[in-house]
């Protein structure tokens, strides 16, 4: 039984070594068959990592590229579609990238069409204007003009006098040029100015509504938009539509090669210097060509006797008349002007209508009232006048007259931006008129050094008329300061301190003199001594109790003599009644005011 069951334990282990064997060749056998394959299995999932793709895709684009158009065909629904959202979400992105380069594409277009039609519109108008001599002369006689600069005016097609280039976005002037000859004008006030203007019309009418021209008097404002950066140019006379293709160009050519430099603005104008090139070729001018003399002189000759015959007694009149309305015209715009408190901003006649817009001070007299005297009736001028508070020095001193209501005596006058005041008035209304005078427009200080303070004089007086009757008594041959006068000393020390004060709200310079003095006995010298001493024992004691001693000085008097039957009261706060000889062991005090 024990070799049976021996047997049977050396028949499993048998057959599991067999087993492990069999496993290892099995294995083995794996990896032979399917070695390949998994090294190839494990290149493809790095292949597949996202760093991976990354290199891969471009270079298989490239390949395919190089085979057929098959990927481009598959990818083109999903790519039209990305664009399609993306305009849909951000158009501004797509007008920005194609205005600098659609417009120069566009232009051209269209350049040779309106440079042919233009051409023979010139020409149609240069001998359509044969006669413009004589009818220079007649508006020369009309308006009151020198002919030889109606003759500059009207041979001037136009001239292009400054060039804005404002930032879009900030409304500042990244740039800005003048014509020769030229009055300039103040760039930062005129980029305000059209960056308001322009909010107002974008808001008003619609969303995609710009300021394209503006007009002051004979100038002609040219605006051209573009995404980052507005170009300006500020015209006399009347320009050919072509100038708007010189501007669109410059415009498109600042953008492309600033882009960087605009997108990135942040206040720094000097990198924009660099445009004066672009912007130079937007100062253009051009004058009328000049009429055959031979064909000029016949059809002027022509026309005059026509005029002299048929017009002659007409044109007289209406010249006459005219002239007469414009002469009261020019003299109602220069009263109006003159007017302090008045900003003329426009003056238009209509025949025998005028019509005045600007700006009025509250004090101001009404436009009407001014000009009624000249001969103009109610119905025969229109104002229309918006609030404005007027820097002018009369206007201010008007203003300052009604807000600070100075009492009898006190007068106002402005000098720049000051208001001085001069006369006398009460503590209680220079304290208000120094608060409110700077809230006044155009004053920045408040000049009080001339106006006396009638009641700081009043308390300089009764504080001098205090010290002048106050002392303080000292005992016989000591210069200490016994207990019953400490009251007396207190009194003076604050009548001292308030001298001081006040004399510093005045503008005035004061000197309190402390003068000792002594009775007969003892020797001269020891008593002039003594008085010292009485003296600068005050001042000591003044200092402790706050006093500036900056203006003290003392006296040493020496003896004094007073009569045994007269009696000295010392001030309030003082104990008993004093005579003679102690009267005169005393201190007492002298104001003097510079």
């Amino acid at each position: 039984m024990q070799e049976q069951k021996r047997t049977s334990q050396v028949v499993p282990a048998r057959r599991l070594r067999r087993f492990a064997n069999d496993r290892e060749d099995l294995e083995d056998l794996r990896r032979i068959l399917m070695g390949p394959e998994r090294e190839r299995l494990a290149k493809l999932e790095g292949h597949m990592s996202p760093d991976a793709l990354g290199k891969a895709l471009p270079e298989a684009a490239v390949a395919s590229q190089k085979q057929g158009e098959d990927l481009a065909w598959a990818l083109r629904p999903t790519v039209m579609a990305a664009i399609r959202d993306a305009v849909k979400t951000e158009p501004q992105i797509f007008i920005d990238a194609l205005v600098p380069v659609m417009g120069p594409a566009i232009r051209k277009a269209v350049t040779h069409a309106l440079r042919s039609l233009l051409q023979q519109l010139n020409e149609t108008l240069a001998h359509g204007l044969s006669l413009r001599g004589l009818r220079w002369r007649v508006e020369a006689a009309r308006t009151g003009r020198p002919f030889a600069e109606i003759v500059v005016l009207r041979s001037l097609l136009y001239r292009v006098e400054q060039v804005f280039l404002v930032h879009r976005e900030s409304g500042l002037v990244l740039h800005h040029l003048v014509a020769p000859g030229s009055p300039p004008q103040d760039p930062d006030q005129v980029a305000a100015m059209l960056s308001a203007i322009d909010a107002f019309v974008h808001d008003a009418f619609r969303e995609e509504a710009r300021l394209a021209r503006f007009h002051v008097g004979e100038l002609v404002g040219w605006v051209e938009h573009g995404p980052l950066a507005v170009l300006v140019a500020v015209v006399r006379g009347t320009a050919p539509d072509h100038y708007g293709d010189v501007m669109r160009e410059v415009q498109e050519r600042v953008h492309l090669q600033f882009r960087t430099d605009l997108s990135s603005f942040r206040g720094e104008v000097e990198l924009f210097e660099q445009t004066e090139s672009l912007l130079q070729q937007c100062l253009q001018s051009e004058m009328r060509p000049a009429a055959n003399p031979g064909r000029s002189r016949v059809y002027s000759l022509a026309a005059l006797a026509c005029v002299a015959v048929v017009l002659a007694l007409g044109i007289a009149w209406k010249a006459h008349a005219n002239h007469v309305e414009e002469a009261r015209f020019q003299s109602v715009t220069s009263t109006l002007r003159r007017e302090p408190g008045l900003m003329l901003t426009d003056a238009r006649r209509d025949g025998k209508h005028y019509a005045f817009a600007g700006l009025r001070d509250p004090l101001a007299p009404e436009p009407a009232s001014l000009v009624a005297p000249l001969g103009v009736k109610a119905g025969d001028a229109s104002f229309d006048f918006g609030s404005f508070y007027s820097l002018d020095p009369r206007l201010t001193e008007r203003r300052a007259l009604r807000v600070l209501r100075p009492p009898e005596g006190v007068t106002l006058e402005v000098d720049g931006e000051t208001l001085v005041a001069r006369g006398s008035a009460p503590r209680a209304w220079i304290d208000t008129a120094r608060v409110l005078a700077l809230a006044l427009p155009a004053v920045s200080r408040f000049d009080t050094s001339a106006l006396r303070n009638t009641d700081a004089e009043r308390d300089l007086e009764a504080a001098s008329g205090t010290l002048a009757s106050s002392m303080v008594l000292f005992p016989l041959g000591s210069a200490e300061i016994r207990a019953e006068q400490r009251g007396a000393l207190d009194y003076v020390a604050r009548a001292a301190t308030k001298l001081f004060a006040v004399a510093r709200e005045t503008g005035k310079t004061v000197d309190l003199v402390v003068t000792g003095h002594t009775d007969a006995r003892g020797a001269e010298g020891l008593n002039q001594s003594l008085s010292s001493e009485r003296a600068e024992r005050v001042v000591r004691e003044f200092v402790a109790l706050g006093v500036p001693a900056e203006n003290i000085r003392t006296v040493g008097a020496g003896v004094t003599m007073v009569p045994d039957a007269e009696a000295c009261a010392p001030p309030a706060g003082a104990v008993g009644t004093y005579r003679g000889a102690s009267c005169a062991r005393r201190v007492d005090f002298r104001v003097e005011l510079r």
